[in-house]
């Protein structure tokens, strides 16, 4: 009822039926779906990828002044959440331009944290595939099929290869305030 995926009744209602059919929490499927409609999903992925796993960020004994310094240079928006998803796209950048290792000790990051970050933004974009609610070509499925199952897993850091948002899922992604509405 909370999420109005029931009525106060405890009917389904349309969104209760698309949430049903994904395995995950009902406030993290409804965060996905808005996120959809809003066409904010790459940073929505992240977001809800990073809820659910370790954080990325690193603070050695020692160096915590010099990891803080690190984090805040990735600081968007004053939020933890925007922050996350700065940090992931550098990552995400620094890998095309096979400086992830460097980039990821310079900025005490977590290569592994990361990857399973990826992993689970990959996994989250199929259930919306697989609940109906996006649709994508064939070409974008074996796309998605070949990272998911590829072998190595997230154990590979030498060459990690990122799931690539449809643009038409992503038009929005750059607005820091319809990324904030889709949170809310």
């Amino acid at each position: 009822v909370e999420v109005k995926a029931l009525t106060s009744s405890e009917e389904i209602t349309h969104l209760g039926r698309h949430l049903s059919k994904m395995p995950l929490d009902v406030h993290m499927g409804k965060f996905l779906l808005v996120a959809t409609l809003f066409k904010c999903l790459d940073p929505a992925l992240t977001i809800a990828a990073a809820l659910n796993s370790k954080s990325p960020f690193m603070k050695p004994f020692g160096k915590e002044l010099e990891a803080d310094r690190a984090k805040q240079s990735f600081k968007l928006g004053d939020s933890d959440f925007l922050t996350i998803a700065n940090a992931f796209n550098s990552f995400r950048r620094s890998t095309a331009q096979n400086y992830h290792r460097t980039f990821c000790n310079r900025n005490f990051l977590s290569i592994q944290n990361l990857l399973q970050i990826e992993e689970l933004r990959q996994q989250y974009f199929s259930y919306l595939i697989d609940a109906g609610f996006v649709t994508v070509d064939e070409t974008v499925r074996q796309e998605l099929n070949k990272l998911r199952y590829r072998s190595g897993g997230s154990a590979n850091y030498s060459k990690p290869r990122f799931l690539t948002i449809p643009a038409h899922l992503d038009v929005n992604s750059s607005s820091l305030a319809m990324i904030h509405a889709t949170l809310t």
